[in-house]
């Protein structure tokens, strides 16, 4: 089924509407125009040439699956966490997902949202996917929840990598 949305739904589409829907409305008027700053940062990240399986269809596919968690008191920080927790992706580095906790982490600040440590370490949980906490499972099951896929998606996933 997420194969069949991808081609139905532009991935940056999704992201950026998703963001509008969850993120725009908790930002004060005057951290408006760098909220959707942020926003196209995050986007262009995700597009990179470099990137094989970390992109913006990866993204979807997990704030899809966060979907169903909507009700969860916080449902904010799990889903900025699933949308950051790639970003920063350099193949020669060891520490990206500590420098996309980072990132996370000041871009939570500048914006005066709630949760920013729980944010940066959720996705710091993602280097290793050995959670230690019942959120950070949820946000590590989801992230890894390809291995689970059904043979084609998961065909392509390997070959992506």
């Amino acid at each position: 089924m997420a194969e069949q949305l991808e081609t139905l739904v532009d991935p940056a589409d999704y992201v950026l509407y998703a963001l509008e829907q969850v993120v725009a409305p908790l930002l004060t008027d005057d951290k408006q125009a760098l909220g959707y700053q942020f926003m196209a940062e995050t986007i262009e990240n995700y597009s990179q040439d470099d990137r094989s399986y970390h992109t913006l269809a990866h993204i979807m596919d997990c704030l899809q699956q966060l979907e169903t968690y909507r009700e969860r008191e916080d449902y904010v920080e799990l889903f900025l966490a699933l949308l950051w927790h790639d970003e920063i992706y350099v193949t020669s580095r060891r520490d990206n997902e500590e420098l996309s906790g980072q990132l996370a982490y000041d871009r939570m600040q500048q914006l005066g949202l709630d949760g920013a440590q729980t944010v940066r370490r959720l996705i710091v949980s993602t280097a290793s996917h050995v959670p230690q906490q019942e959120d950070e499972a949820l946000v590590c099951g989801i992230d890894m929840s390809i291995l689970a896929a059904d043979e084609a998606r998961y065909a392509e996933y390997t070959h992506q990598v």
